[in-house]
């Protein structure tokens, strides 16, 4: 291996699969041999020599829009590509922080607040580290829910379609999106099988197929191989470092209890509710979840520390976010107990069930106990009544 390649991060991964995707043999750019082989180049390494690296982690998954996007810095070497690969990431956490600010209309101290546990959230760094879309992936929910706020579901829409880079994650907040604007379900459709669908076309229509091969079996062996399983903070990373072993059965049950609880919450249409209770449902239930995901977190606790409602209700809110917060935060060192042979609990995984749990019995408490302003289904917010 060459002894300047960059080991450790996703970005090499990344950076091979936008050569792929524009050059002359695009067609095969999700092909497993050719995935694989396009990385062990970037490493100076021959196909023969595969062993010398752990070759399972040597996969993209990111769908043709983002490689294409990402194209651009395929012309700079890799180190210097990584490092303006940096920027934009360290520039997309600045602009989550300030659409972050403007939830709380810039009140103080819950605007320092979000902004400081922003960049001491370990998430953060492992996003800035892979280069990983999350974060832009943040910004992206945040501006939708942000832009449904004001009425502008076009807007929304166009937010929406940045979660493509990671396709996971636009499932959960376009059903949420739809349910508070059922208007929307047209153009938002449109949107995706524009931006998600047809650049699959431009590099050739079998990769549909390779592409959803890649996918699914990783999704797969998430559920399924310890090797994969161990880095995850969804419910099969749970399981894994609670009993040292994989427990699809017991995932899939509490995978199946979080959409649950997420379906309950997306019924009764709050919109605070439902958008925090889509992303934290797709941070445990969908199996590809792992460290540098759980910056959707950040948005997730401010949408829900944003809802009006009476101080009791937000005093809930608050505690559960900063649980969740001290749980995420504290997964290395449960990490690393595991990798020692101890056995150790990934709180941030029931830390986040029980957010969406809040979200799914707080109407009811304050329908039969409290009093205070309570958000209707849609009702559009000051701000959006004179935009």
């Amino acid at each position: 291996m060459r002894e300047d390649s960059l080991n450790g991060t996703d970005f090499t991964m990344l950076y091979a699969g936008s050569k792929n995707v524009v050059s002359s043999e695009r067609s095969h750019t999700y092909e497993l041999d050719v995935v694989v082989g396009s990385i062990l180049q970037e490493y100076s390494l021959q196909p023969e020599q595969a062993g010398r690296v752990n070759s399972i982690w040597l996969r993209y998954y990111n769908p043709p829009v983002f490689l294409f996007l990402l194209s651009p810095l395929t012309l700079l070497d890799l180190h210097v590509a990584y490092l303006a690969a940096i920027a934009i990431n360290v520039a997309a956490t600045g602009a989550l922080v300030f659409l972050l600010g403007g939830l709380f209309r810039w009140r103080h101290p819950h605007t320092m607040l979000v902004g400081a546990a922003v960049l001491g959230f370990v998430p953060t760094y492992w996003a800035l580290y892979h280069f990983q879309p999350t974060v832009l992936i943040a910004v992206a929910l945040t501006g939708a829910f942000m832009a449904l706020e004001k009425g502008r579901g076009g807007l929304a829409s166009a937010a929406l379609m940045f979660a493509l880079a990671k396709p996971q994650w636009l499932a959960a907040s376009s059903a949420v999106a739809v349910r508070l604007r059922p208007r929307m379900a047209l153009p938002l459709g449109g949107a995706t099988i524009a931006v998600g669908f047809l650049p699959f076309l431009l590099i050739g229509p079998g990769s549909i197929a390779d592409y959803v091969d890649l996918a699914t079996s990783r999704g797969i062996s998430d559920l399924s191989d310890v090797r994969y399983a161990a880095g995850l903070l969804s419910w099969p990373g749970f399981f894994w470092a609670l009993s040292g072993d994989v427990q699809t059965e017991a995932s899939l049950a509490m995978t199946a209890l979080s959409l649950a609880a997420f379906a309950l919450v997306l019924l009764r249409g709050d919109r605070y509710l439902s958008w925090t209770a889509a992303i934290c449902t797709t941070l445990i239930a969908v199996p590809h979840s792992h460290a540098q995901e759980w910056i959707l977190l950040a948005p997730a606790a401010a949408i829900l520390l944003a809802r009006p409602g009476p101080p009791s209700g937000f005093a809930v809110s608050a505690v559960l976010s900063v649980c969740a917060y001290l749980a995420v935060n504290s997964w290395l060192f449960a990490r690393s107990a595991v990798l020692d042979g101890e056995r150790s609990l990934y709180l941030a995984t029931p830390a986040a069930l029980l957010i969406v749990l809040w979200c799914a019995v707080l109407p009811l408490l304050e329908r039969r106990r409290w009093s205070g302003p309570i958000p209707s289904p849609w009702t559009p917010s000051p701000a959006g009544q004179t935009a």
